[in-house]
């Protein structure tokens, strides 16, 4: 959904601040930055941000902070701007992290996959 711009998805991160599911699947004309700002209030339990190819590394990182102790399910399918190690201290700093979808990952080794400490996770698409 190429219509959906950063501007959008702060508008919706301003007025809206107890968003717990949000699916911004193949909107990619959102940015990283914009993400963070949606995701700063924490509390997002589910976030399907497939095919967006400015995720990276600091936004993974700002996610783990923002969104510690609720993040549920993570959709990342296609997003290949981030390091393998980011996610890796996601995923065994949001314990309540229970679906982890990396289809198209690359970047993403059998070291993630069998290596993290989260013993919830299931991780679909490696």
């Amino acid at each position: 959904l190429p219509k959906v711009s950063d501007r959008g998805v702060v508008a919706l991160a301003e007025s809206c601040k107890h968003l717990k599911r949000v699916s911004l699947r193949q909107c990619t004309g959102v940015s990283a930055s914009a993400l963070s700002q949606l995701v700063a209030s924490g509390g997002i339990t589910e976030l399907n941000i497939t095919g967006i190819t400015s995720v990276d590394s600091k936004f993974i990182q700002h996610l783990t902070m923002s969104c510690l102790g609720s993040l549920s399910k993570l959709d990342l399918s296609w997003c290949r701007m981030f390091h393998e190690d980011a996610l890796g201290h996601l995923v065994d700093a949001c314990t309540f992290l229970e679906e982890l979808t990396l289809f198209g990952c690359s970047q993403i080794t059998q070291r993630l996959c069998k290596g993290h400490s989260n013993p919830r996770v299931t991780i679909h698409g490696r």
